[in-house]
């Protein structure tokens, strides 16, 4: 059985859509008769008796928004008629963007930069919690909506004011918007016979670009070791995720499940081409050094690592197949379906959790090191922790 995901990890969004569940609806709840009748009633008292003449349909929409923030505020959206109409027909081709994703936690909208983009270029920090976007302030703003907001075409510019939790500071940022570069895997050797792999987003080229790397690297000079960076790595494809686990891990070993009230919801993903090849033809990881199931490896990571990237540092864990090295890790270890509501609006929650093969959750808790260091110091503390 094969599935996909999309992490939405390209520039800004952090949409997260599991299309098979949005075919599928769970049986209905009874509804609450004597709720809705107050709701009712609110509803024609407000109509009838507000000093200013109120919109009904709008009224009903805020109420819808607020609903799902209630039961659902760091990942629940609803999308109206416009957004529902945008989210459908995806992202423009001639769209640019400042290399932003944007992750929802306890009501805040904190920013994680992509590396050499325009927005890590202005100055903007992994931490950053957005406040006002070129005037207008995106408190009462859904995700989606801030999204449309930071994009545009290549060359205009959009203002950005942020809060800095470690100097207390606001910081203002102008910044061009452009397309942003795909981020490639590369290598360098921090030690003598020490192979760093630095992955940086998992998306559809990573597997095929990765492939090629490591094969180049174990013909120039065959590592003893592999130190997998995956720091500021946001992940991405849940295949891309699937796949750089089992480059390690033994065929048909367990890399993540799924947990959810939807019978859809609960599924094993392991280390097996079903699980991360997209399309007919040769397994992509046929060709890698066999070496790579049996050479030690470390895994670096920090509070910027997430999604996917999660996945795989979880994965190598827990089969004690690497080390992991560095900071806890950011925590994002949850499924969105998008479902229509009627034929012009749609609505996106949270119908399932991801935890590791032995059972830990992700989601708000994030990957807990084996090795505690920052920076510099982590990848000496990952040097150490390889040497023979």
């Amino acid at each position: 059985m094969k599935r996909h995901f999309a992490f939405g990890v390209l520039t800004i969004s952090a949409l997260i859509v599991h299309p098979a569940m949005a075919q599928n609806t769970p049986a209905r709840e009874p509804l609450p008769q004597e709720q809705l009748r107050s709701f009712a009633a609110t509803y024609q008292m407000l109509m009838s008796d507000h000093v200013t003449a109120l919109d009904g349909p709008e009224l009903i929409r805020h109420a819808i928004r607020g609903m799902v923030r209630a039961a659902d505020p760091d990942a629940g959206e609803f999308y109206d008629a416009d957004d529902f109409k945008v989210f459908r027909e995806g992202r423009r081709a001639e769209e640019a963007s400042v290399g932003l994703e944007i992750r929802s936690r306890n009501g805040q909208m904190v920013l994680a930069p992509i590396s050499a983009a325009p927005a890590w270029e202005a100055g903007v920090r992994l931490g950053d919690v957005l406040h006002v976007v070129d005037g207008k302030s995106v408190g009462e703003l859904q995700l989606h909506q801030v999204t449309r907001m930071l994009r545009g075409p290549a060359g205009s510019k959009v203002s950005m004011t942020v809060f800095r939790e470690s100097t207390l500071t606001a910081e203002t940022f102008t910044i061009e918007r452009r397309p942003v570069a795909s981020g490639r895997a590369t290598a360098n050797r921090p030690a003598p016979g020490v192979l760093m792999l630095a992955v940086p987003r998992f998306q559809e080229s990573t597997v095929r670009d990765t492939v090629d790397l490591l094969r180049q690297e174990f013909q120039a000079e065959a590592p003893r070791a592999v130190l997998l960076d995956l720091r500021g790595c946001p992940g991405g494809l849940l295949d891309i995720a699937i796949a750089i686990s089992a480059m390690f891990l033994p065929e048909n070993a367990t890399v993540l499940r799924t947990t959810g009230r939807l019978p859809e919801a609960n599924f094993v993903y392991r280390a097996g081409k079903e699980f991360y090849q997209r399309r007919a033809g040769p397994d992509p990881l046929a060709g890698l050094p066999p070496e790579l199931k049996t050479v030690p490896v470390a895994v670096l990571v920090d509070k910027g690592t997430a999604s996917g990237a999660e996945i795989v540092a979880a994965a190598l864990q827990d089969h004690r197949r690497a080390v992991v090295v560095g900071r806890t890790t950011y925590g994002r270890g949850s499924i969105q379906t998008v479902r229509p509501l009627n034929a012009t609006e749609g609505l996106k929650v949270t119908t399932a959790l991801w935890v590791t093969p032995n059972g830990k959750p992700i989601h708000a808790i994030g990957v807990t090191p084996d090795i505690e260091a920052d920076g510099a110091d982590a990848v000496q503390s990952a040097l150490r922790k390889l040497a023979p």
